[in-house]
């Protein structure tokens, strides 16, 4: 396989390229698996979904799990098995489910939201399960043998 580079999509150093303002810290990424979206959340907590060609189409600010000042960081995302939906999990101990629709016109609303003991550092959605979402750290269940499988309680 021969990767190339196709675009720069946010200055690393913060600023602007070409009228792309942002802060310069990348918290999470995520590529859509039907190849549409490309989601890119910084320290801005501001999420920037991009085309497949790296041009900015859309963008939208994180809610707080609680009303006051926003002192979270957006710890990772993951796109749902179908791409319509994007998961992200905050240091607030919270994982937010946004419903982004199929097109790019589609109006975005929070769908579901999971309170966590703990911040969540790593999220994925099973394309085999798309009904349940994985984070790390979660609730753990010994099998007989001591092995420790995710408790998959999201629904």
């Amino acid at each position: 396989m021969q990767l190339r580079h196709l675009c720069t999509l946010l200055p690393a150093n913060g600023g602007t390229t070409s009228g792309r303002v942002h802060d310069g810290k990348i918290t999470a990424i995520c590529y859509s698996p039907n190849n549409r979206k490309l989601a890119v959340c910084g320290m801005d907590r501001v999420v920037r979904l991009f085309d497949d060609q790296g041009d900015p189409v859309d963008k939208f600010s994180t809610k707080p799990a609680d009303k006051g000042p926003k002192t979270y960081v957006v710890r990772a995302m993951h796109f749902s098995p179908d791409s319509s939906k994007l998961a992200i999990a905050q240091s607030d101990n919270i994982v937010f489910v946004y419903k982004l629709g199929l097109e790019w016109g589609d109006k975005k609303s929070i769908c579901n939201k999971f309170l966590q003991a703990s911040p969540i550092t790593g999220l994925t959605w099973p394309s085999s399960r798309p009904n349940e979402l994985v984070s790390h750290p979660a609730p753990w269940t010994t099998l007989g043998n001591g092995i420790l499988i995710p408790n998959l309680n999201f629904k």
